[in-house]
């Protein structure tokens, strides 16, 4: 599987290739998952499952993208 993340400031957008889809991840979940549990650093963000996007508050990115980066990992299906 292949997941892109790319940011720069407070925008991220994320994709996601067909093999990772297949594998069961979902970049949409992952991000209401992350607006669900970091309101404080999360503004918004949504899109679908191969592809999508958010804004995270100044000075957040880094722990933002570190959680995406776990909650993509445990989406994969064993």
């Amino acid at each position: 599987p292949a997941v892109l993340i790319s940011w720069a400031g407070r925008g991220l957008s994320m994709r996601v290739n067909k093999i990772g889809i297949d594998a069961g991840l979902n970049s949409s979940a992952a991000i209401k998952v992350l607006k669900a549990s970091m309101p404080d650093s999360i503004e918004a963000g949504g899109g679908h499952p191969v592809s999508s996007a958010m804004r995270m508050k100044v000075g957040e990115s880094r722990k933002v993208v570190d959680a995406l980066i776990k909650e993509i990992a445990a989406q994969r299906k064993a």
